[in-house]
């Protein structure tokens, strides 16, 4: 309860460092759409013919759900541990936003690309599958990446000026970061459990109501 009230405070007092994340986390998905609207016809062929069979076969498709929570999990973790220990020193931060244009390059890519690939019945099936568990996601990195750019710039206000107290300070940056992980965990849960359902609705829908051949 205390770690997610430091980081609604962390969000309230860094408003412009959580702008900041959002916007290049933004600046990614464009780029990511961006290489994905410029993608050869024959690439996009054979995305709708692959996404095609998915919808085909979706229903009876196998779905290891303890396998995908670990991954994903573990790969969450990983993430937001490489940004915590990035946060600890001044030259970490054009790490972490260069992560954050990453991450955010993967999502715009995979949205457009099937968009593109599969007009609205692509933008359906990419919504139902990435964005349940992005809604917790995603707000959670933007506040624990502007969490650790403060925490790295006080680094460097602390090599200039010796009074600025680190230890308290990092108490606070490593509750953040733990309320973050926290939630990640959660968003990975929905995307192991519920964004699978959803996409095998969505594409059974799909499949209703524009049959894929």
């Amino acid at each position: 309860m205390q770690a997610a009230g430091r980081s609604l405070s962390i969000f309230k007092q860094n408003w412009l460092l959580c702008l900041i994340a959002f916007i290049t986390f933004i600046l990614g998905a464009g780029l990511g759409a961006l290489a994905a609207n410029n993608l050869p016809s024959g690439q996009l062929t054979e995305i709708h013919n692959y996404l095609g069979a998915f919808l085909q076969q979706i229903e009876h498709l196998p779905f290891d759900s303890v396998r995908a929570i670990r991954s994903i999990m573990y790969e969450n973790i990983i993430f937001i541990g490489i940004i915590y220990f990035l946060g600890l020193t001044f030259v970490g931060i054009p790490l972490i936003l260069g992560l954050v244009l990453g991450r955010g390059f993967l999502l715009g890519f995979a949205v457009w690309s099937l968009t593109k690939a599969m007009s609205w019945p692509g933008l359906v099936l990419a919504l139902a599958s990435l964005l349940p568990h992005n809604l917790f996601y995603l707000p959670a990195l933007i506040v624990g990446v502007a969490a650790a750019i403060s925490f790295a710039s006080l680094t460097y206000r602390r090599q200039k000026h010796y009074r600025v107290q680190l230890w308290r300070a990092f108490a606070g940056y490593t509750a953040v970061m733990l309320a973050v992980a926290a939630v990640t965990l959660g968003a990975a849960l929905i995307e192991a459990y519920f964004s699978p359902w959803l996409t095998r609705l969505a594409g059974g829908l799909i499949q209703m109501a524009f049959p894929i051949n």
